[in-house]
């Protein structure tokens, strides 16, 4: 088996729960398929544009939510509409064979407020870096 280490960014956050966020306490299901699956997308979209191979046998992530504004958030509020479609996105586009705690795992999930984030007009973004185990010659 071979380690490799591979980082995205993501401009952006989605809604805590407590607006929506990952289908909770939205108005309407078809709602909150399309705000998760909006963040799926967002997701394969970067793991293509960062070429991260496909093929993983299995990975863990570090999940940092960073922040401009120093507000008073819960962290718990973000886990669900982060995870659940970045774990999709990774099955969907052919990154790991399944989401089951066998394939996927969320080592770290942390927040930082009041970042130094230097992109114009952006509040928030999700860095998120993959262990990926590859296993021999599957690395595509």
């Amino acid at each position: 088996m071979k380690r490799r280490l591979y980082t995205i960014t993501v401009a952006g956050a989605p809604s805590s729960v407590n607006r929506g966020g990952g289908g909770v306490r939205a108005a309407h299901w078809g709602t909150a398929h399309r705000e998760k699956q909006r963040w799926q997308k967002v997701f394969m979209d970067e793991l293509m544009v960062r070429s991260v191979p496909r093929k993983m046998h299995a990975c863990t992530v570090d999940v940092k939510l960073r922040f401009k504004g120093r507000y008073h958030r819960d962290l718990e509020n973000y886990r669900h509409p982060i995870t659940k479609p970045l774990a999709d996105a990774l099955v969907t586009g052919g990154w790991l064979e399944d989401d089951t705690d066998d394939y996927f795992k969320v080592a770290t999930f942390e927040m930082e407020e009041g970042a130094a984030i230097n992109s114009p007009g952006v509040n928030a973004e999700i860095v998120i870096q993959f262990d990926a185990l590859y296993a021999q010659g599957r690395i595509t």
